[in-house]
Order: structure tokens, then C-alpha cells, then sequence
């Protein structure tokens, strides 16, 4: 975890997710964050459900999802080690021509997923809610290359926290229609009024909400 999330705070919810649990109505824990982390578990998942679809196609998921993983985390690294007290302005590492190689790639793996869907509900044990919820993670790896591709601090920001509010839009919406929703994360990001940081302007993604939600 990340030094902020190291509060006396998350131990409540850390209890009460394990009283729902004992109570027979665990939590059920979903992102809503832009992400790049060095983990594979994704990439070789996806790349596991195409293996005796086209084990071709299976190598070359694996291989280029692992590829911006590697890209966007380096992007990551300096990024947050950008010298705070200077200029915000950092040169990123993803081209416009591999931010086009990869929204191409992984707007087929996009499609890939839905003509095969029954397919992969019937012979992956798939269930129509991890489907939907792998489906719209695909998308989310454009949106966070082209994250990664900003190099202005406060625009690479305010995009983040518009995606996350169109997340949290399919979660109440879609997702977990009529259930009660927990949003947990970094005050910066579910500020009802963002409050300004060293001069820069970010608007947090609880802003960006509609105001009846």
C-alpha cells in the first residue's frame, strides 16, 4: 500500500468488510482507478482464455499486455519522482504512434471478447458479471495509455479523475445497479470541492458526477 492509505481509518473498513463477510453479505472489492502496476496476472488470464481459441492470438495478448504494463510503470516511476517543487512537465515515453499501436490492439481484444463471449461463458465457466467487468477493464488499458501519453501534471490528472467518475457512472449504473456502493480512495479524488494544490487546478472525480448522484 502506499504510505497515505497506512491510517487508523482503513482498519474500519478492514473490519467491516469481515463483518459482512460473517454475516453472509460479503463486500465485493472493485477498482475504479486508472492503474499500471508490474503485476501479470491480467495479462496471462486473457492470454489463457485464447489459448485453444487461437494460440497464436493467446502469445500476442500476452506479450503486448505485458509490453504497456512495463511502458506505463516507467512512465509511473517518473512521473511521481518529478521533482514536486519544480516544473510539473514530464517527457512521457509513450509515442502517439504506440498510443495508436495500442488502442488499435486492444480495441480488437475488445471485440475479440464479445464474438466469442458464449464461448467463453460456457466453456471458461465465465459468468456474465466477470465478463462484464473483464470486458470494461479492456477498454479501461486505452484509457490509461493515453493517460500515460499526457505529459502536462494537471491535464494528465483531470483525465484520470474523469474516468474515474465515468467508472464509478457504470458501477451505480450498470454494474451494481440498486446496491449500496462504498467508494473508497485518496481524498484528492472523492472531494466533494477540491481545494487548490500548489497551484494547480485538479477537479476531483466526485465533482464531475451529476449532482443528483
Amino acid at each position: 500500500f502506499y504510505f497515505f492509505w497506512q491510517t487508523e481509518s482503513l482498519l474500519d473498513l478492514y473490519d467491516y468488510s469481515l463483518k459482512q463477510k460473517t454475516l453472509n453479505s460479503p463486500l465485493l472489492f472493485t477498482g475504479f482507478d486508472l492503474k499500471s502496476v508490474p503485476a501479470y496476472t491480467g495479462s496471462e488470464w486473457l492470454s489463457s482464455i485464447f489459448l485453444k481459441i487461437n494460440p497464436t492470438y493467446s502469445e500476442l495478448i500476452f506479450r503486448k499486455d505485458t509490453a504497456i504494463i512495463n511502458v506505463c510503470e516507467k512512465v509511473r516511476e517518473r512521473f511521481m519522482n518529478k521533482n514536486r517543487n519544480s516544473d510539473y512537465k514530464v517527457n512521457k515515453v509513450i509515442s502517439p504512434e504506440e498510443l495508436k499501436e495500442y488502442t488499435l490492439f486492444y480495441t480488437s481484444l475488445s471485440d475479440s471478447l464479445k464474438s466469442h463471449k458464449q464461448i467463453l461463458l460456457t466453456g471458461h465457466s465465465l459468468t456474465e458479471f466477470r465478463y462484464e467487468i473483464i470486458q470494461h477493464s479492456v477498454l479501461d488499458r486505452i484509457r490509461n495509455v493515453y493517460f500515460f501519453s499526457i505529459s502536462d501534471f494537471d491535464k494528465a490528472n483531470n483525465y484520470r479523475d474523469s474516468i474515474m467518475s465515468k467508472n464509478i457512472l457504470w458501477l451505480t449504473n450498470d454494474l451494481y445497479k440498486d446496491k449500496k456502493i462504498i467508494l473508497w480512495a485518496a481524498d484528492a479524488h472523492i472531494s466533494k470541492k477540491s481545494v487548490g494544490n500548489d497551484n494547480h487546478t485538479n477537479i476531483s472525480s466526485i465533482e464531475m458526477l451529476p449532482a443528483e448522484l
